[in-house]
């Protein structure tokens, strides 16, 4: 698991709880690494920006229930005197003034501390294996195929949804939809109350191995001003998934799904990212071309499982033109 933080900090996060933040603009320095120790078993993780220098971390995994930590990236190892009621982030010392360090290796520079967390919720012992949160909600999926939706200081699961019998990975939120995968061949669209809009089910993504939603943001203050009719406008983006059987898959989805890149790779893929300049979703529509769909046996459309308000369509084949 890794990324970035603040455009400065990259983090990565082990299976075992080991949470590293090293200082980019400071690597050279003695003490650019920044550890903490948070509970393990760790399966997903996200990490958003706070105030400057500060961030949230929100953890989980198999019998470990979702946790949220505040951190302080500010604070360098010449801050011992400063008391724990200033600091952002709760630290269990092993004695003295010395409460910063919780261990580590004087050689490197590299100093551990245990992170307590800010909030946790208890007796939830679904394996959760992805996380984003939006304001004060924390959305996880989980190894069964199923959503849950927390809210920020409860200590129960705020909604249920089950979607699939494959693991649900990758969430994203854009706007006021919820955007997710299971391993195999479906993408959803929710609300942010877990209500499903869409199915796009019989894509052929699957076993996924990354996936990144690149989403049309000229649209998205346009549709922020409705709040009371999410599902009214078609939300426009890319599907960009690597599998487990080397290859890149793209589709554009909108009211149908569209297969726009099947692409066989040398090797395996497991994380990628896309660095266009400006808007990535103006680089993949010029990239894979307009909606007018070119021939080629690697184009192909799908036509999207309609889903009701409050019952879910009954499952049926999905429609595929290949051109």
């Amino acid at each position: 698991m890794l990324g970035v933080a603040h455009g400065r900090f990259l983090y990565s996060c082990s299976t075992e709880g080991k949470l590293i933040f090293r200082d980019l603009l400071n690597d050279d320095s003695d003490t650019s690494n920044r550890i903490f120790l948070v509970q393990k078993p760790v399966s997903a993780v996200e990490v958003r920006d706070a105030e400057p220098g500060v961030v949230q971390v929100v953890c989980a995994g198999k019998g470990n229930p979702v946790k949220k930590y505040c951190v302080d990236l500010n604070r360098g190892h010449q801050d011992h005197g400063v008391r724990r009621s200033d600091i952002c982030c709760n630290i269990i010392g092993h004695g003295g003034t010395n409460w910063w360090n919780g261990g580590g290796d004087t050689s490197t520079g590299s100093d551990w501390s245990y992170a307590v967390p800010t909030w946790s919720v208890e007796g939830v012992d679904d394996w959760i294996i992805s996380t984003v949160s939006v304001e004060k909600t924390v959305i996880c999926g989980t190894q069964n195929g199923t959503v849950l939706l927390f809210k920020d200081g409860a200590s129960e699961v705020g909604h249920r949804v089950n979607l699939s019998h494959f693991p649900i990975r990758d969430l994203a939120v854009h706007g006021l939809y919820v955007v997710c995968h299971d391993s195999m061949s479906k993408v959803f669209l929710l609300d942010q109350n877990l209500a499903i809009l869409r199915v796009y089910d019989g894509l052929k993504i699957g076993p996924v191995s990354s996936c990144k939603y690149v989403f049309d943001d000229s649209a998205f203050d346009r549709r922020r001003k409705v709040a009371t009719s999410v599902g009214s406008d078609t939300l426009q983006m890319f599907v960009v998934t690597t599998n487990l059987e080397n290859r890149m898959v793209i589709y554009k989805l909108e009211a149908t799904a569209e297969m726009v890149l099947n692409m066989e790779l040398h090797s395996g893929a497991p994380c990628f990212d896309i660095l266009g300049h400006g808007s990535n979703f103006a680089l993949l529509q010029e990239i894979c071309g307009e909606a007018g769909m070119v021939p080629n046996k690697r184009r192909q459309l799908w036509q999207p499982l309609g889903m009701e308000a409050t019952e879910v369509a009954k499952p049926r084949k999905a429609i595929n033109h290949e051109l």
